[in-house]
């Protein structure tokens, strides 16, 4: 779903892909996503993956800048 979070937290600069795991799948979900987004002219950063382990698995956030 998408989520307008407001000022409830800190919104980046660039807009960036946030991502928690850091197996296999997940590297090729995220390239096929930054891939897929940056062949529509959207610049976007890949965030350094998250740690939690309360996360579903291929569980990706797509946040958008202040540059959007």
């Amino acid at each position: 779903g998408i989520e307008n979070v407001g000022s409830k937290a800190r919104i980046p600069v660039h807009s960036e892909l946030r991502y928690y795991q850091t197996d296999a799948v997940a590297q090729a979900d995220t390239n096929d996503i930054v891939s897929t987004l940056r062949t529509m002219n959207i610049p976007i950063e890949l965030a350094d993956p998250l740690k939690s382990r309360s996360v579903r698995p291929r569980h990706y956030e797509l946040w958008f800048g202040k540059d959007f």
